[in-house]
């Protein structure tokens, strides 16, 4: 399964301590270039934590992938509308035919879906891991209010997952 993310998703699994989660659920993650540049680069030298977190992930199981010319100039093009991460991340899994594109901003979700890709939030991939028995109800639970205190989620979205955590653990 070829399987893409875009920066905010690798960033909050880092900060919650999840980032084994991609890997257990994927496999292998791959990221092009300009996403490593945000996570790992520039949240460097920020001193981010979560960066060196990235970054050794990045020698295990996290991959960094060179557009080809025809999807970098795609990619160009897009960004006017979309960050330069996540255009080069759609545009990565276009490339890669990839099936799954890890991201939580909508328009990038919008447009992977337009062009057949699945796309999974960082709400989305907690709750696979809780589905494949990953992840325990409660630790599914902290990691939403963990990501709560450090990312802006709205409270239906917030309760939205927490009922299907829930109704998962009740089949």
């Amino acid at each position: 399964m070829n399987t893409v993310s875009d920066s905010s998703p690798l960033i909050l699994l880092s900060k919650l301590k999840r980032t084994e989660l991609l890997r257990e659920l994927y496999e292998e993650v791959w990221i092009p270039y300009e996403v490593y540049e945000e996570v790992v680069v520039k949240g460097k030298d920020e001193g981010y934590s979560d960066a060196y977190e990235v970054e050794r992930n990045i020698q295990e199981f996290i991959r960094v992938k060179e557009l080809d010319e025809e999807h970098s100039k795609r990619a160009e093009d897009l960004k006017s509308g979309l960050g330069s991460g996540e255009s080069e991340a759609l545009m990565l899994a276009l490339q890669e035919e990839g099936e799954i594109l890890l991201a939580d901003d909508m328009e990038v979700r919008k447009m992977a879906k337009n062009k057949g890709i699945s796309c999974r939030s960082t709400l989305g991939i907690l709750l696979e891991a809780l589905k494949e028995d990953i992840i325990t109800l409660e630790s599914y639970e902290e990691c939403i209010e963990d990501l709560s205190n450090f990312s802006w989620l709205s409270p239906e979205i917030v309760s939205k997952y927490l009922k299907a955590g829930y109704r998962r653990c009740k089949e």
